[in-house]
């Protein structure tokens, strides 16, 4: 990751006081890393998350989660082009 997009994604993350990141690739976690600071626990979590799980930020606390939609919720973003 350059280093612009690193300053401003940093910004992003620092400034949001809750997060849920979901699944994702073995370098995205490694850059999200320095922000973050995963536990070896929370990389293997987002490693092999399945849908809807995700690790759960909220200050502090750190909690694996699984995000289930209602229906209505499906048919909103069922075009959205997500796993």
């Amino acid at each position: 990751m350059n280093n612009e997009m690193r300053m401003y994604g940093q910004s992003i993350m620092t400034n949001c006081g809750n997060k849920f990141i979901f699944r994702s690739n073995y370098k995205d976690i490694a850059d999200l890393q320095e922000i973050c600071g995963f536990s070896e626990n929370e990389k293997e979590i987002l490693k092999n998350a399945t849908k809807g799980e995700c690790l759960f930020i909220s200050g502090n606390r750190r909690i694996h989660t699984k995000v289930i939609l209602l229906d209505m919720e499906k048919e909103i973003i069922k075009d959205s082009g997500g796993r």
